[in-house]
């Protein structure tokens, strides 16, 4: 495939020319376009392929779960900016497809799923591998359906809190231990007919 060069014209402040810079080939002349975005605080700004500035404006803010399983940052949708994190506020009740209803986060939708340690977890795997490393009780805040998570290390006691953790298919296994300790009590796991 050709290896694309850009030439911006002096004269032509709305288009660019590339050239292959492997075999010369010309091709064409195109429309400047904004392709990547830097920082700038509260805003970004675009540049073209050839390295031409294009615009300056406000972030696209979305609210993005994060991998803590305890909060969420406003990032933006374009470049890398992201906020300090914020802790979920599940503060609204949400019915699933499958009926569940939840607490769910009135920012970023998350859903309240398990408790540990005066935390509110939007995954159970996140508040496991946290009990786990202390010995501590994880308590399932809603019914479960579709989680799987899987311990490695650590004891923990998942309490069930009178709910069912649910697979929806025979092939989905909704816990793996492949080491330490885990107690499940006060409640059903149900994988597809089992």
């Amino acid at each position: 495939e050709h290896e694309w060069e850009y030439t911006n014209d002096s004269e032509n402040t709305d288009s660019h020319y590339k050239t292959c810079s492997l075999c010369s080939f010309y091709g064409g002349e195109e429309a400047h376009s904004a392709s990547t975005w830097t920082c700038n605080n509260n805003e970004h700004t675009g540049y073209c392929v050839c390295g031409k500035e294009m615009e300056t404006e406000a972030h696209d803010l979305i609210y993005v779960i994060n991998s803590d399983g305890l909060t969420h940052s406003e990032k933006c949708s374009k470049c890398d900016y992201a906020a300090d994190p914020e802790t979920h506020n599940f503060n609204k009740t949400e019915t699933t497809v499958s009926g569940v209803t939840y607490s769910a986060c009135e920012k970023c939708d998350a859903y309240l799923i398990a408790e540990y340690n005066d935390e509110k977890y939007a995954s159970l795997q996140c508040a496991v591998n946290k009990a786990a490393e202390v010995g501590g009780t994880v308590t399932l805040a809603a019914e479960l359906v579709g989680d799987e998570i899987t311990v490695t290390d650590g004891n923990v006691t998942i309490d069930l809190n009178g709910k069912k953790w649910a697979m929806s298919y025979v092939t989905y296994i909704p816990l793996t231990v492949d080491g330490g300790n885990v107690t499940l009590k006060n409640g059903k796991i149900h994988q597809s007919g089992s």
